[in-house]
């Protein structure tokens, strides 16, 4: 039996509640999967990770917050490796029998904010602002490795010149076919389309979460959240649809990535996600910029490629609600 009481204890400030079910539950010794300076992963199943991170506003349900007060708080540098065993003592998780999620019961459960009523839903114009405003906040990221060029190139080429002229050799040129099928796939309701164009997307790009599986995470938020806020019913396809290109994803991608999917297809994203779509289609200008900006600091690459999934998503939303607007016109 490991010595609980000579563990150290990490600050842990909240615990998302399916992060608490899963290390309540714990019935073996699990393993830290990955360890980086600001987040550490635990593997509690083939599939299933909790993630232990240091800022709040990237919160989830499975994820636990700590260390989030100090400014030099570094996991990686405090002693958390790759490998350590993770065991359940008692109330207490043990990590290496050198730190320690100490009495979880006590540590406040954290879930996730109640989706918007669909009357709170702005008019399209204020949305198409917002989405002006996201797309400058994306344009904001320092990085052009992954899939922020793509909006890039649509803006200062033009759509026409775009998709004519040869592609480059950029991880976005070569994903930008594959993205443009898989958004015309969603329109024509084309499930095949969609799932081959995603499962090319898949696994590629930088980053532990590689650019590809970002903005699928982005786009599979955006829509689905969106897509209720918005009362828009498509008779179960995007749910058909993003359960397939999960299921393709599984012998394709990093267990990171397949959790994040998994977070997205459930609703269960990153607090800084939903917060996003929430204010592109809720809230003014100013609260989506915030929000906006908050998600592009997530990481190196992999915020700026999932806002650009959730511009892509919401975007396509819009675009359905315009064709209604001009059926209506012209009835």
């Amino acid at each position: 039996m490991q010595n609980r009481n000579a563990a150290v204890p990490l600050n842990v400030e909240t615990m998302g509640i399916d992060a608490w079910e899963a290390l309540a539950g714990l019935d073996g010794p699990a393993r830290v999967r990955g360890a980086f300076d600001n987040s550490f992963y635990v593997q509690v199943g083939r599939l299933e990770l909790v993630r232990v991170i240091r800022h709040g506003e990237y919160v989830s349900p499975g994820a636990v917050v700590a260390g989030e007060r100090d400014r030099d708080f570094s996991f990686r540098s405090m002693g958390i490796e790759e490998g350590m065993e993770v065991a359940r003592a008692e109330n207490d998780i043990l990590i290496g029998g050198r730190f320690a999620i100490a009495d979880m019961d006590r540590v406040p459960k954290w879930r996730p904010p109640p989706s918007p009523d669909g009357a709170a839903a702005r008019p399209l114009e204020v949305t198409r602002l917002n989405l002006r405003v996201l797309r400058d906040a994306i344009y904001s990221c320092p990085s052009r490795e992954g899939l922020v060029p793509l909006l890039e190139s649509v803006e200062i080429v033009g759509s026409l010149e775009f998709f004519l002229k040869p592609r480059g050799d950029s991880f976005a040129e070569r994903a930008r076919p594959h993205v443009e099928r898989m958004m015309w796939g969603l329109f024509s309701r084309d499930a095949e389309a969609v799932e081959e164009s995603a499962a090319a997307v898949t696994g590629l790009g930088p980053g532990l979460t590689p650019s590809g599986d970002d903005f699928l995470c982005g786009l599979i938020a955006g829509i689905g959240t969106g897509r209720d806020l918005l009362n828009v019913d498509d008779g179960g396809f995007f749910d058909e649809v993003s359960g397939r290109v999960y299921a393709a994803a599984v012998d394709k991608t990093t267990i990171f990535s397949l959790n994040m999917l998994r977070e997205a297809l459930e609703g269960k994203s990153p607090l800084a996600v939903i917060s996003l779509v929430h204010s592109l289609l809720t809230k003014d200008a100013s609260e989506t910029a915030r929000a906006a900006r908050t998600l592009v600091r997530m990481g190196e690459t992999s915020g700026a490629d999932i806002a650009v999934g959730v511009f892509y998503g919401i975007r396509f939303l819009l675009s359905g609600l315009e064709n209604l607007e001009v059926l209506h016109e012209t009835d």
